[in-house]
């Protein structure tokens, strides 16, 4: 049976420095479990876009703050906001957010040798 590249999911395991070749289908499968598992999320409110707005808003106002008050100088609001001498957002990449993502990281230290063998797929831990 012919493994063609595009079916092959290959990523480093969480510790121990192994490597894992895994189907494609199953990687994205684990990565869908994982996420629907109420335990450790909760749907957001906002959207990602939204959220992002939000917290640069308020990062924003607290920084603006702290200059107004003399705690830090305007290179530092520059540096930490991407805002200007006249207050506006300079264009340059490193001060446009992006969207956040995750990705697993499989525990193959949790697997026994004969799960190892018989190719079960380890947990994993989002990052």
């Amino acid at each position: 049976n012919k493994i063609s590249e595009e079916t092959l999911f290959i990523t480093k395991a969480d510790k121990g420095g192994a490597t894992l070749i895994l189907d494609y289908g199953t990687a994205v499968e684990s990565v869908k479990v994982a996420l629907a598992n109420t335990e450790n999320f909760e749907k957001a409110s906002l959207t990602v876009t939204q959220k992002m707005e939000d917290v640069k808003r308020i990062v924003q106002s607290e920084v603006l703050d702290a200059l107004s008050k003399g705690c830090i100088s305007e290179k530092d609001k520059r540096i930490i906001t991407g805002l200007n001498q006249n207050n506006n957002q300079m264009h340059a990449q490193v001060f446009k957010a992006v969207v956040p993502y995750v990705y697993p990281l499989y525990k193959l230290h949790k697997l026994t040798q004969q799960q190892i063998l018989e190719r079960t797929t380890p947990p994993i831990r989002l990052v």
